[in-house]
């Protein structure tokens, strides 16, 4: 399990992007993380796809609605895992995925405050290295 704490300044603003890494706390976080709520979050692997293929009639769900400005959830909202394994299968949505890839995983997500700071705990399994 890897994992990733990060104390922010209130009225800060970050994106904070996951990766597989395994960090240290950044921070000191609230003593128990186990009362605070945890939201988890699937990340899929991500693929290739032009903006003429999710616009074409191919995109049997979504042409229409992308270029009536639709977000892709308006249509995929709790498809990540279907979607992912999809994805690192290769073929029309990535031509050359990553072999042994993982389609999806959980990122749990937890967020605390005090009166100065914003505490965001990211927690996730990693996929272990390969012999060869």
């Amino acid at each position: 399990m890897a994992g990733l704490v990060v104390k922010l300044s209130r009225g800060m603003t970050i994106t904070v992007v996951a990766t597989a890494m395994s960090l240290s706390a950044l921070a000191a976080p609230p003593a128990d993380w186990s009362r605070i709520p945890v939201h988890t979050v699937k990340l899929f692997y991500p693929g290739q796809a032009s903006y003429d293929w999710v616009t074409s009639a191919a995109h049997k769900r979504g042409d229409r609605k992308v270029k009536a400005g639709f977000a892709c959830l308006s249509c995929h909202e709790a498809d990540e895992a279907q979607i992912g394994e999809a994805v690192v299968k290769g073929g029309r949505l990535e031509p050359t995925p990553i072999a042994g890839k993982t389609g999806v995983i959980d990122l749990k997500v937890q967020a605390a405050h005090d009166d100065a700071f914003l505490y965001l705990r990211f927690e996730w399994n990693t996929q272990m290295a390969r012999a060869g």
